[in-house]
């Protein structure tokens, strides 16, 4: 068969959940877009022009990332970071074969909505200030998405220590929008967080 290369992406954010610490940590229910470009070399399946067979095989992409970032979530691996190592193209790859279709993902992009961006960022904020996460040199920088918003905003990589009692203190700020303990957006005027209870200012 003839080689096939087309783009991909999702028109809307695709939910899935992040989990900050390993032990006792907090999760979140973020949404994100990705978009990538993928060379099939060889399928299984016969279509009967080019076109019909773009479209099909770019949609079974689409669901198969969806998939994907389902069964990293569960097993607690960071789909973000997976996406900025580098490690979802291998894993999508590892995916289209087992469907019978080889495949390179040349180009892959996964970008937050800016509301999730915000949630994962108070939440990360709250930790860090309360020395649940612990800065290190081995940090990763942002990358910019084309068409989208940064995938993150932390300066640097960081890990997690198992306290024996995990605590995650919070201290909202009177102006702040979003629960800095779980995340929650704040209802306007809000002295209390609606999902955690927690206080916005002193």
């Amino acid at each position: 068969m003839e080689a096939y290369t087309f783009k991909f992406g999702t028109k809307e954010p695709v939910p899935f959940t992040e989990v900050f610490g390993k032990n006792g940590g907090t999760e979140l229910a973020l949404e994100a877009r990705f978009s990538g470009e993928i060379t099939v070399s060889s399928t299984e399946r016969t279509f009967p022009d080019p076109e019909s067979a773009v479209s099909s095989l770019r949609e079974e992409t689409i669901a198969l990332c969806k998939a994907l970032m389902d069964e990293l979530a569960q097993e607690k691996e960071s789909v973000i970071l997976s996406a900025q190592t580098g490690a979802f193209a291998p894993m999508l790859e590892e995916k289209l074969s087992e469907n019978g279709i080889k495949a390179k993902a040349a180009v892959f992009r996964l970008s937050l909505t800016q509301e999730s961006d915000q949630m994962r960022n108070a939440v990360i904020d709250n930790l860090i200030q309360s020395a649940n996460i612990l800065s290190d040199d081995r940090m990763y920088k942002p990358d910019s998405v084309d068409g989208g918003m940064p995938i993150g905003s932390m300066k640097s990589w960081f890990h997690v220590p198992v306290p024996q009692t995990p605590v995650f203190e919070c201290k909202n700020a009177v102006t702040d929008k979003y629960c800095r303990a779980c995340g929650t957006k704040r209802e306007a005027n809000a002295r209390f967080c609606t999902q955690c209870g927690q206080k916005f200012g002193e």
